[in-house]
């Protein structure tokens, strides 16, 4: 799910940022695609700092607590305040869904590998 997710869906290409939120088993799946796609700069968001320390070393060059810090302003702070090319949700909240669309870059892409409820919605 998640290594497909990278290649079959998303496409990540040599050198882009990705960011995944949530480093469970599908999140570190999605980490390890980025990395074996040539991702240059890969960030793991989550609330967990021992999930954290696991997602380096599935390929995370920088990991954020998203329950201490500002996601939005991390991955800012990390792409020259521009966002990441490729934005993951790998947990299944609508609230994630929303801050993996508000890290996307201009003309980036998200993709919501987490399942919600069908009843759930987002707004943007």
């Amino acid at each position: 799910t998640g290594v497909c997710s990278v290649f079959n869906r998303a496409q990540v290409t040599p050198g882009s940022t990705v960011l995944c939120i949530g480093t469970g088993g599908v999140g570190l799946n999605v980490l390890q695609g980025a990395r074996i796609a040539g991702a240059k700069t890969i960030i793991a968001a989550d609330i967990n700092d021992e999930k954290l320390e696991q997602a380096k070393k599935f390929g995370a060059t920088h990991v954020v607590n998203s329950r201490t810090q500002s996601l939005l302003k991390e991955v800012k702070k990390l792409t020259d305040g521009d966002g990441a090319d490729f934005a993951f949700e790998a947990i299944g909240l609508p609230d994630c869904y929303v801050e993996a669309l508000n890290c996307t870059c201009k003309g980036g892409t998200a993709c919501m590998v987490g399942l919600t409820e069908a009843t759930a919605t987002i707004t943007v």
